[in-house]
């Protein structure tokens, strides 16, 4: 996918997990009849288990329409507005295509893993264990956390930076300011540098977060594989509270450019630190837009990272001598 074919009139690229068996056919309802009552028109979805086009995977979109037993999957500027691009067609066999429910903004909803409030209160009141209305109340109140309140996102900290801008830059719109690492972090195109998001002081709904790059050639240091690691445990996060967070390693400012020469070598990735759990893996597509990725699940929590594993140089000539990585915007949702 490219900027080019953003137009309306582009050739709709298929999209399926494997071979296209009967049985796969028979899975969806040849003609889509019910793959068009299961994901009808404007549901959010999220592509899943594509194995032709895996850097696909985990990417938001909207069902705009059906052609056969194919939706037709408009990307992106599905949780931010902006401009629409060419649809992709998908069929929804073996878990291709999942529904993305978003819990709405700022209002209370049920801890993840729960029954939902209603069932809570049937299961406890006057037609379960005839417990009190007010009690009841009280008990579903400890399993509720806060739904994302967009004004409370910021950046915490980072793994590195080489200093050209604030990091608080990274949550806006600009596409003249950035965030990249610190010169030399990456070693060929590739290591394990990381953005710190706080997304509420108490555990907070979040699903969804938006990459804005530059797309090649003129962003051979943008953020290509990635992972998302979430706070997870409740004595991690205590101690992330009473240690504050300390300042970002900085690179060599913006002389260098992140040009600077890196013998080729095979990383091991070190995986999420302990208290943290990995809620996404995916890669970003080549297009300068911002691109909507989902969680494997919703998750409650405190603080979420955005682990850049490597850049758009890697595995190129040129990736050898690419010592960092870096983005222009990152949303959550």
């Amino acid at each position: 996918m490219s900027d080019s074919e953003s137009s309306p009139d582009a050739p709709t690229p298929r999209l399926s997990s494997g071979s296209e068996t009967e049985s796969h056919q028979d899975a969806s309802s040849a003609g889509g009849s019910a793959g068009q009552g299961q994901w009808p028109v404007g549901t959010l979805v999220v592509l899943r288990g594509l194995q032709s086009k895996p850097e696909y995977n985990g990417h938001v979109g909207r069902v705009m329409g059906w052609s056969g037993n194919r939706a037709e999957v408009y990307l992106h500027f599905a949780v931010w507005p902006g401009r629409r691009t060419a649809p992709v067609g998908v069929k929804p066999q073996m878990g291709n295509l999942s529904v993305l429910n978003l819990a709405p903004f700022r209002r209370k909803t049920m801890v993840v893993g729960t029954v939902l409030s209603p069932m809570v209160q049937a299961l406890l009141g006057e037609r379960g264990k005839g417990l009190d209305a007010g009690l009841v109340e009280h008990v579903v109140s400890f399993l509720l956390v806060s739904g994302f309140d967009p004004d409370k996102l910021e950046v915490a900290r980072a793994s590195s930076d080489r200093g050209d801008y604030d990091l608080s830059e990274a949550l806006t719109r600009s596409t003249t300011t950035w965030w990249i690492s610190g010169d030399g972090n990456f070693q060929a195109g590739s290591g394990e540098e990381y953005l710190e998001f706080k997304v509420g002081d108490v555990p907070t709904r979040v699903s969804v977060i938006g990459i804005k790059i530059p797309p090649m050639p003129a962003g051979p240091l943008s953020v290509r594989q990635l992972r998302v690691d979430a706070l997870s445990d409740p004595a991690a996060q205590q101690g992330a509270a009473a240690e504050g967070d300390p300042p970002p390693a900085r690179g060599k400012g913006r002389g260098k450019g992140g040009y600077g020469r890196q013998r080729e070598v095979v990383r091991e990735e070190r995986g999420p630190d302990p208290g943290w759990e990995t809620v996404l893996r995916a890669e970003t597509l080549d297009v300068g837009h911002l691109q909507e990725l989902a969680f494997d699940r919703p998750v409650d929590t405190t603080r979420v990272r955005l682990v850049c594993l490597t850049n758009a140089a890697m595995g190129r000539p040129e990736g050898q001598f690419m010592d960092c990585v870096g983005l222009f915007q990152v949303a959550i949702r």
